[in-house]
């Protein structure tokens, strides 16, 4: 069952979801997800530039609406970190926000962010997220969980679409 909290959808379409499924909802009705995740830490030194943290590509099936949320498990920091994510969709940057700020006991906590985008053309869309630390002499690390539990502490991209 998807949460109208969740997606911020109206009663109505949930129940719709409801009682339809896989290839027997109505056209418009199906909501389709792509999620792509990695389990492995990525250090950003100082001022490390923009840096590709995950990327692919996701076929719509028809003009759709595109929600990409993008999800950080847990940082760690190193001195004043400042680290930001940003999406490139389709060639296009859109600037993010801030996922990492030096906090407590060294770690920067969790984070998410997403975007929107209106009325996609069907076909074949490219995506990057890409992060940075902006503070020379400090260092962030993404996806790092002391207690080893990537398993559900991984950084992903979820992409929410009609199908």
């Amino acid at each position: 069952m998807i949460s109208p909290r969740l997606c911020g959808m109206s009663t109505l379409s949930v129940n719709t979801l409801q009682r339809q499924s896989g290839s027997n909802a109505p056209d418009g009705v199906r909501l389709l997800t792509q999620q792509t995740r990695t389990d492995v830490n990525r250090t950003l030194s100082g001022d490390s530039g923009w840096i590709t943290h995950l990327s692919g590509s996701v076929t719509l099936p028809k003009q759709s609406n595109v929600i990409v949320q993008t999800n950080f498990g847990m940082t760690r920091e190193a001195g004043s970190v400042e680290a930001f994510a940003r999406l490139q969709w389709a060639g296009t940057v859109y600037y993010g926000y801030c996922m990492s700020k030096q906090s407590t006991a060294n770690h920067g906590g969790a984070a998410s962010g997403s975007f929107h985008f209106a009325n996609q053309a069907a076909g074949t869309y490219a995506w990057e997220l890409q992060v940075r630390n902006t503070q020379g002499g400090t260092t962030c690390i993404l996806n790092y969980w002391d207690g080893g539990d990537a398993v559900r502490n991984g950084d992903d991209v979820v992409i929410w679409y009609q199908g």
